[in-house]
């Protein structure tokens, strides 16, 4: 079994983030996880999967990431390990040879890049980033007999994803309407919590810069009388005060007092934000996770419509018609099956139209009258994957479409047929107007007799 490697991030020297693609395709194994490698001593295991990309700030662009995705391009083949796990080998088939990434365990952790040339080009833990060349003995990976592949697999499980459910059975798992629009919400949410905690901790001043600010103030205090007025540095030698040339850098548009003052308030400012910005981060961190695990569990279960309700109360969400049905427990849509099975979903009016077409995934096909009022039909891509928009199922939802219309007791009209990925809904426009920016249009003659057999379908 091979996993086909994506991106890759970094957390400092912590820990460095790979994304795995399942490429044989197997039910068995999620298509889509991630390889956590940590190097901190807190880690209990420093090699483990993970379904989704933990909350925090993973940096894609740091010297670590972008020599892992510069090098690593290829497939995950094998994870070895010797007999008493000081050491760790991910064996990776990349187009130009193998390489492999190596974790070391014995004494301070640090993680191994090596190429195919057997040089290793990076070294990174708690000790510091090493990007030096040099050659490397790979004698070791020999007493590597341990296969730790399926053993890293079984975390999978411990994070709400169950091996045995194949990708048909979670294919097959019917979600609401208001559901999809609700987590599509709760991600958007998401994203946003993560921007302000990123921007929190970008803020966030240093202890060192704390410490360094503090120490120009209390030198600049005990050697003011060295300072002048309105000069932007005081330079203290060596001599001066018996440890390195220290320079202070000073604002010129302030008296030496006034400098001293504006150091130490800077100090307080620096410790309180610290204080308070911490609380904030953790407040951040924490509701990061909750709607990590939120929105994961809202796209593999079903939830009934009063659950919806409560979730979108606790994270301040209003109760739009977005995700509320016009009436407790009804459909803002008609269901219909075509002759050939497949699922067609027709809006009831102008409100409902817009939840129906809004729950609509961008590859879904939808169709309208053209010219008129009418409902809105949707063909979901998901049944007709693998097979495509069939002349009967296309003339039949154009039928629907035309029923659903002013044009109903015309029994012929032109219809409009395209992907809602071409439909865009401008802010302050009527319920059920689309502005539509591509789209083809055909023609339909049919008989009372054949619309009669079509709303037989219906649900």
């Amino acid at each position: 079994m091979r996993f086909r490697i994506g991106k890759t991030w970094q957390k400092g020297r912590e820990s460095v983030l790979i994304q795995l693609t399942n490429a044989s395709l197997s039910p068995a194994i999620p298509k889509k996880f991630f390889l956590l490698i940590g190097t901190t001593k807190s880690d209990n295991r420093h090699l483990r999967t993970v379904a989704s990309k933990p909350p925090g700030s993973w940096d894609g662009q740091g010297i670590v990431a972008r020599l892992c995705r510069k090098h690593l391009k290829g497939s995950l083949i094998g994870i070895h390990g010797d007999i008493k796990r000081h050491h760790i080998w991910l064996e990776i088939a990349s187009p130009v040879g193998t390489c492999f990434l190596h974790v070391s365990q014995h004494g301070p952790v640090e993680i191994e890049l090596i190429l195919p040339t057997k040089e290793s080009i990076l070294r990174f833990g708690s000790r510091g980033i090493f990007t030096k060349k040099k050659s490397c003995d790979l004698s070791g990976i020999e007493h590597a007999t341990e296969d730790l592949r399926d053993e890293t697999l079984e975390c999978l499980q411990l994070q709400g994803i169950n091996p045995d459910k194949s990708k048909e059975q979670l294919a097959k798992l019917e979600l609401s309407t208001e559901q999809r629009e609700l987590r599509r919400r709760l991600v958007r949410k998401k994203r946003t919590v993560q921007a302000s905690y990123n921007k929190l901790k970008h803020k966030l001043p240093s202890k060192e810069e704390i410490v360094r600010t503090e120490r120009y103030a209390r030198l600049l205090q005990s050697y003011a009388y060295m300072a002048q007025d309105y000069t932007d540095v005081l330079i203290l030698r060596e001599t001066d005060t018996g440890t390195a040339t220290t320079d202070i850098p000073l604002n010129p548009d302030l008296t030496v007092g006034q400098n001293i003052e504006d150091l130490f308030n800077r100090c307080k400012k620096a410790k309180r934000a610290i204080q308070l910005q911490g609380e904030r981060l953790n407040i951040a961190e924490k509701e990061l996770n909750e709607l990590e695990l939120l929105c994961d569990d809202l796209k593999k279960t079903a939830y009934p419509f009063e659950k919806l309700e409560e979730i979108a109360k606790r994270y301040r969400l209003s109760p739009t018609q977005s995700f509320r049905p016009n009436k407790v427990g009804a459909l803002a849509y008609r269901v219909a099956r075509s002759s050939e099975g497949f699922t067609i979903l027709i809006g009831k009016g102008s409100k409902e139209n817009d939840i129906l077409t809004k729950g609509a995934k961008a590859n879904d096909y939808w169709f309208h009258a053209v010219n008129v009022s009418g409902s809105h039909v949707i063909v979901p891509f998901r049944d007709i994957r693998g097979q495509g928009l069939s002349p009967t199922l296309r003339r039949e939802a154009g039928i629907l479409a035309l029923h659903f219309s002013k044009l109903r007791d015309s029994y012929s009209g032109e219809v409009y047929v395209t992907q809602k990925m071409h439909l865009k809904k401008i802010k302050g426009s009527p319920p059920g107007l689309w502005k539509l920016n591509a789209s083809e249009s055909f023609h339909i003659s049919y008989d009372s007799n054949e619309i009669k057999t079509i709303l037989q379908r219906i649900e």
